[in-house]
């Protein structure tokens, strides 16, 4: 079977290949002979800058599992470039947002090694 996705965000489209093919299966339905995910706007979208830049927004309804594959993301596509990334609040996420993004982000720093 042949499985491509519109753009890099390998964990979202994934993810939504694994569930369609999941209910081709319960369903007990032939599963095709190619796959295409079709990934939200703002999941994983490169927008090339001047001078060689590459900006990658992933701020589709962020969730710690999403910000840590976009990080992932951006260190592979960013190579010897200088790397940036903004983070904003996931206010779905409640209250408790910011102590959740703030634990996600000292994990990736401890598998890193950074701390």
């Amino acid at each position: 079977m042949l499985y491509q996705q519109s753009r890099a965000a390998e964990h979202d489209g994934d993810l939504r290949a694994a569930a369609a093919l999941a209910a081709l299966d319960a369903l007990g339905l032939a599963r095709p002979a190619r796959v295409d995910v079709e990934l939200s706007r703002w999941r994983g979208e490169e927008v090339p800058l001047p001078g060689g830049g590459l900006l990658i927004n992933d701020a589709y309804n962020a969730n710690p599992m999403s910000m840590r594959a976009a990080l992932e993301h951006l260190a592979a596509r960013g190579g010897k470039r200088r790397r940036v990334a903004v983070l904003g609040t996931m206010a779905e996420l409640g209250p408790d947002a910011g102590m959740i993004g703030a634990a996600a982000m000292a994990r990736i720093e401890l598998e890193k090694g950074g701390g």
